[in-house]
């Protein structure tokens, strides 16, 4: 398969998971952890919430505070919800190595220090500061402190979405019911990807296939993000177990690389946005990415089309080989979607998945900054 390089970005991108403004400590990154330390709480650190903020600039954001830390002390900050913690088993020498796997790269000294981090689902949290020494290894020191964040009253931007609504592109009639997961953050779109009628069309888990997308209040967009979606045993291929995702992807037209579709196997982009065209009307609008498709640098372009696909083993298969592309037409039908469903939680992945990311806490950018990651792309 071509491999190809991917700065992605919509416009109006936003960061979906967190975020933070760290003081980094000098180079080099840090190496795997050591296997062995021995833990101490150190009760002297303090890391507390401070609040969900609201900035002109910025957006909604939230506050992790650390206090008394001594200076030339190099740590981490992890924030995760209950459920995700609870899937440790209580064993926290297991959780502090997995989120120094994740935090690594954000490595603070010192305090006071004062994180942002992006809206966090309500329910319970844990803060923890994570020690680490000269060579930024593990030393199994630790401060942690519980908190919990209440869900927000639905305002009427975030509820001008929920409903049913007729989304179509080119003969491909999608009926779906978008409702309430998160107030004034997330919704659950159930029967993407559904063609009544078409059993062919029918995805495997029926249960499971259901969408989170995203308000941004910033604009009163709804956002389609690339995202895992679940793990099962596919009984076509043996019962082996196969990772469930919904992904994006371009059609490649430049001249120095084969021209087609190419997926893009990376999750939390902006695929696509919603926006209103009046009270019952709506567009779904690609979001632009630029490219490095091979020898092609920096190939401007923008989703083409979005979808269901799995991974078993090392590939990347399509559900259906055709669907609509985008930009695509919303109408409401009738009907009202549900209000307060759960967002997935992501505890855990399949033994097979080597990406499993429990949900927390992830380091704020600025906007500008947002739009800076690259991620690989594969030609189908």
């Amino acid at each position: 398969m071509t491999m190809a390089v991917v700065l992605a970005g919509c416009a109006t991108k936003v960061e979906r998971n967190g975020n933070i403004n760290p003081t980094p400590a000098p180079d080099p990154k840090p190496d795997d952890p050591q296997t062995e330390f021995v833990l101490r709480e150190n009760k002297s650190w303090t890391v507390e919430y401070g609040g969900r903020k609201t900035d002109e600039e910025k957006g909604v954001y939230e506050e992790i505070v650390v206090n008394s830390v001594p200076a030339g002390q190099l740590y981490l900050v992890s924030v995760i919800n209950r459920a995700n913690y609870d899937s440790y088993d209580g064993d926290l020498e297991a959780f502090l190595k997995n989120e120094y796997k994740y935090n690594s790269d954000y490595v603070y000294t010192g305090s006071p220090q004062t994180m942002e981090f992006g809206r966090f689902l309500h329910g319970t949290w844990y803060a923890f500061v994570i020690g680490l020494d000269s060579q930024k290894k593990l030393t199994g020191e630790y401060a942690y402190s519980k908190f919990t964040v209440d869900e927000e009253e639905p305002n009427p931007e975030y509820l001008s979405w929920i409903g049913n609504w007729k989304v179509s592109q080119g003969g491909y009639t999608y009926n779906i019911t978008v409702s309430q997961a998160e107030a004034n953050m997330i919704y659950r779109v159930d029967g993407w990807e559904v063609i009544d009628g078409d059993p062919d069309w029918n995805q495997m888990n029926y249960e499971d296939d259901y969408l989170e997308t995203f308000y941004e209040p910033t604009d009163g967009n709804m956002y389609f993000t690339s995202q895992y979606i679940t793990s099962y045993q596919d009984e076509d291929l043996g019962g082996e177990t196969v990772d469930e995702y919904f992904f994006g992807q371009i059609d490649y037209d430049g001249i120095h690389e084969k021209m087609g579709l190419y997926i893009i196997p990376e999750e939390g982009m902006d695929l696509a946005y919603a926006r209103h065209n009046g009270e019952d009307n709506a567009s779904v609008n690609p979001c632009r990415v630029k490219v490095d498709v091979g020898q092609d640098k920096g190939y401007e372009t923008q989703f083409y089309c979005m979808q269901y696909v799995y991974k078993a083993g090392q590939d990347y298969l399509l559900y259906n080989q055709q669907v609509p592309a985008l930009p695509m037409n919303m109408v409401r039908t009738q009907g009202a979607g549900k209000l307060s469903l759960r967002a997935r939680n992501a505890v855990k992945r399949s033994a097979l998945s080597s990406e499993d990311t429990p949900r927390r806490g992830r380091p704020y950018q600025p906007h500008a900054e947002r739009n800076s990651r690259s991620v690989k792309a594969l030609a189908i």
